[in-house]
């Protein structure tokens, strides 16, 4: 199974290059974002890191990369892996430092004429979040450390907490992506009706 790195709002693109120096997707330049083909799919990373921020945000040059990218193949499947959400999610404090204003509009103005790309997928908030946008849906992953509580009251503080680990798996079947929630533990099967 192929493994692309997406860099976060905590990582540092130098560093990772560093340490992961066979993954060309992390590239040479200010971002590292990367197209690969995989089987049928078509697999899109943009990179939304602020250096030394926790927001995120895309350059005018990444949305047209995107534009582009997305124009090449309109037929092929395709999945876009991002951090920062491209929607506000109702948790105050995260949605403060999340993916531009600017960036959330062009995204959704790029992906909504694309109906080849069946989903968008993030991390930032560390915990299972979906919306049907811009004609397809966005999910976000939970995460293998902590959460971010889950508290939409208006002003309410940041926190975190220890929810079982989980991450997110998705699956072409020839025709329509189906995406699993896996929690992380030792959870034996149990046949039905024994």
């Amino acid at each position: 199974m192929p493994l692309y790195l997406m860099p976060g709002n905590h990582d540092n693109r130098e560093a990772m290059r560093e340490v992961f120096p066979d993954h060309g997707e992390l590239g040479k330049g200010p971002s590292c974002d990367f197209v690969a083909d995989i089987g049928a799919l078509r697999l899109v990373g943009l990179d939304t890191l602020i250096d030394n921020e926790a927001g995120g945000d895309l350059s005018a040059n990444q949305l047209e990369w995107l534009e582009r990218t997305l124009q090449q193949k309109p037929q092929r499947p395709t999945i876009i892996a991002m951090h920062h959400p491209p929607f506000t999610t109702g948790i105050g404090h995260m949605d403060e430092q999340g993916l531009s204003a600017d960036a959330q509009a062009a995204m959704e103005r790029i992906v909504s004429v694309n109906p080849q790309v069946e989903r968008v997928t993030c991390g930032h908030l560390h915990r299972n979040i979906s919306r049907r946008w811009a004609g397809t849906i966005v999910a976000t992953a939970p995460s293998v450390a902590h959460a971010v509580a889950f508290d939409l009251r208006p002003g309410a503080h940041g926190a975190w907490n220890y929810e079982p680990p989980a991450i997110t798996a998705h699956h072409w079947n020839g025709s329509h992506l189906v995406t699993h929630q896996i929690g992380s533990g030792d959870f034996p099967a149990t046949r039905y009706g024994m």
